[in-house]
């Protein structure tokens, strides 16, 4: 040990299964605290105001954290389909397929 607190040797680093244990953890957590809907899952987005909203890039975000999520082991198929269900009810129209940008959302979707 060196007078200036470091030590040299081995230092354990995490193995390959607690970070991928640690990546569901998160994702799980993150779905807990910002996923809302039953069969239609949105990204729950507040502006400060009180009010819930949803926005199209919180969705486009939450399906891409479920299908990262799964490639770390979370079961996240289910969640990936209601995300996906929610964007086909609010799609701007049938000829433009973007989502449409900011809807107030609720417990009944």
């Amino acid at each position: 040990m060196l007078g200036i607190g470091l030590v040299f040797g081995s230092v354990s680093q995490p193995t390959a299964h607690a970070k991928t244990t640690q990546a569901v953890t998160w994702y799980n957590q993150w779905q807990k605290d910002y996923v809302g809907g039953k069969t239609q899952k949105y990204v729950r987005n507040n502006n400060g105001s009180g009010a819930t909203t949803v926005v199209s890039e919180g969705q486009g975000y939450g399906m891409l954290a479920s299908v990262l999520a799964a490639k770390k082991g979370a079961n996240t198929h289910t969640t990936f389909n209601a995300f996906y269900r929610y964007y086909r009810a609010h799609r701007i129209s049938s000829q433009d397929r973007l989502c449409a940008g900011s809807k107030p959302c609720g417990p009944a979707i």
